[in-house]
Formats: structure tokens, C-alpha cells, sequence
């Protein structure tokens, strides 16, 4: 049974239905989770064992990636990073913060699909973004 999560719409108004809107809204949100429990364990980790740091940088790029993945449409990375990081912020001790921090993450990762024009998928799309992103992640921070 196909649905129409990532079928191709024409135009704008199509885009995104209220269907795709709340199921976003729902990945967004489960995904705040995520954010939630890896904040705390980054501080932890970072303290004791910065070593290890590096890794969970990694973490963050996936709920923008899987927004892209699931949805297969313009911008669909960004509103899922930015309602994890909405519904994030009142969880982690970095609050409001949090919320560029997850759109900036999204909009590079969309970065590598609009070159493309939200047209080609490819695996190696995913794993160059998220590999682009954590290689600039781990300069900033250091």
C-alpha cells in the first residue's frame, strides 16, 4: 500500500498537505526527545571524556535528514528540526538555543538536496551532508 508521504507535488500549494503537516509535526516532536536525552549526555560526555564528543555530534543531523528522507519534499528537513527544536527547547538546559542551532543543522543538510533540486535521492546525498556537517560542527566547537 503506497500513501502519499514523498510523492511529487506540483507547485507550492500542494507541497505539504495537513496530513504531511501533522505527521511532520509528530516526527518533530518524538524526535525532540532525542534532543532532549543527548544534550544531557553530550555535557556529560564532553566533560569526562571529550574523545568521545565527537560522536555524538553526528546525532544531530538525523532528525533533519529523516525529515528529508520520509517526506522527499522542499523544506521538509527544516519544519521537522524546527519542531523538534520548538518542542526541544523546554526540555534541554540550552532552552531557546536550541532552536536555531537545529534550523542551521537543517538548512545545510537541505543544502545538498536543493543542489539537485529535490529531485535526486541518493544515499551518498545523506551520508556526504551528514559528513559535511559533522566535520564542520567539530572545527566550531574547537
Amino acid at each position: 500500500m503506497r500513501t502519499n508521504i514523498g510523492r511529487r507535488h506540483s507547485g507550492v500549494r500542494g507541497m505539504f498537505t495537513t496530513r504531511n503537516l501533522v505527521i511532520a509535526a509528530a516526527v518533530g516532536a518524538a524526535c525532540s526527545m532525542l534532543f532532549a536525552l543527548i544534550t544531557y549526555l553530550e555535557v556529560t560526555i564532553q566533560l569526562t571524556l571529550p574523545i568521545l564528543y565527537v560522536g555524538f555530534l553526528g546525532i544531530y543531523i538525523l532528525i533533519p535528514l529523516l525529515g528529508l528522507a520520509l517526506f522527499r519534499l522542499p523544506l521538509a528537513g527544516i519544519i521537522v528540526a524546527g519542531i523538534a527544536g520548538l518542542v526541544g527547547a523546554t526540555f534541554t538546559p540550552f532552552g531557546p538555543l536550541l532552536i536555531p542551532f537545529a534550523l542551521i543543522y537543517a538548512a545545510v543538510c537541505e543544502a545538498f538536496f536543493v543542489i539537485g533540486r529535490y529531485r535526486q535521492w541518493q544515499w551518498w546525498r545523506f551520508a556526504l551532508a551528514g559528513v559535511v556537517v559533522g566535520i564542520a560542527t567539530a572545527f566550531s566547537t574547537n
